[in-house]
């Protein structure tokens, strides 16, 4: 059973009976709104806030972390929206956001239950200010909204489950990266299928069928040179072999051999060396450094 962590809600939201779930009125909020109040807003002290870091909350997005979101209007025309957003840390834990939001999709202020929270833009707000601004940039909002677009609030999150070392992919994304599966849920967002051609024939028809063709044609640019360039037939030598399994490639088996794996007596030296470290004064100093939220 998933637990809510420790709230920190806007004054007078627990007066609020009804969430509305209507995606149809939600404010065409656009990435502009977002870096201005994540990072140009001010902050307590007066000083631009500057979170550059909340804007890598698009992966927190993208990776299914976001729960439903509902709003409430209130009688000056502000939007109050709430979400619930999975912790990075702890998956059993979601942590409860509550963005105020203009009609003209400007953003006033956020909350989050998270130990962050008080700093009003975590990643977990920024998580449910990207999943509106997805919905606005891909026209699953406004008057003709359908019962199938819907749907889609309900679908941007999904059961984390373990899995195999083998399957996953360890790497950093990059804004707007299409990480999930291709074996997941359709209802969760991700970016538009680009098209991979394994023959240069292949490449050729597709690029003459296509309305960019006019672009191909102009000598001395790169799009150009790949259009017109003949097929390499030379075989290219691979430095690494198959990677389907943890021994297939030599080179990196070597790798993993010499620096990773650790041999029962090594295992034994590294708890013998770190044992009873937690009474050491340069330890606790280095964990004082160490950030964990």
């Amino acid at each position: 059973m998933s637990t809510v962590a420790k709230e920190w809600k806007p004054p007078g939201v627990d007066k609020v009976k009804t969430w509305i779930d209507d995606m149809r009125v939600w404010p065409n909020m656009m990435y502009g709104d977002i870096y201005n109040f994540l990072v140009e807003s001010k902050a307590v002290d007066g000083q631009q806030m500057k979170n550059f870091k909340s804007l890598q909350s698009f992966n927190y997005f993208q990776s299914g972390n976001v729960g439903v979101t509902t709003h409430y209007i209130n009688n000056n025309k502000t939007i109050m929206f709430k979400g619930e957003v999975r912790s990075s840390q702890t998956v059993s834990r979601t942590n409860e956001v509550f963005v105020l939001c203009n009609e003209d999709g400007s953003i006033v202020n956020g909350w989050c239950s998270c130990m962050a929270g008080q700093g009003h833009t975590c990643s977990h707000v920024g998580a449910v200010l990207w999943k509106i601004e997805h919905a606005v940039r891909n026209n699953l909002t406004g008057v003709a909204c359908t019962d199938e677009n819907a749907k889609w609030n309900r679908g941007t999150t999904r059961n984390v489950e373990p899995k195999p070392l083998l399957n996953i992919i360890f790497k950093k994304p990059k804004a707007e990266e299409d990480i999930m599966d291709s074996d997941e849920d359709n209802n969760i967002p991700g970016s538009r299928d680009t098209p991979m051609y394994t023959l240069d024939r292949e490449f050729k028809e597709a690029v003459n069928s296509s309305k960019l063709l006019p672009l191909f044609n102009i000598k001395g640019t790169t799009a150009s040179k790949s259009f017109t360039c003949k097929p390499f037939t030379k075989d290219i030598i691979q430095d690494h072999g198959d990677h389907t399994a943890l021994d297939s490639c030599g080179k990196c088996s070597n790798f993993v051999n010499k620096y990773i794996s650790l041999t029962p007596a090594k295992v034994q030296e590294l708890h013998m060396n770190t044992k009873g470290q937690s009474g050491s004064v340069l330890w606790k100093d280095a964990r004082k450094n160490t950030p964990y939220s």
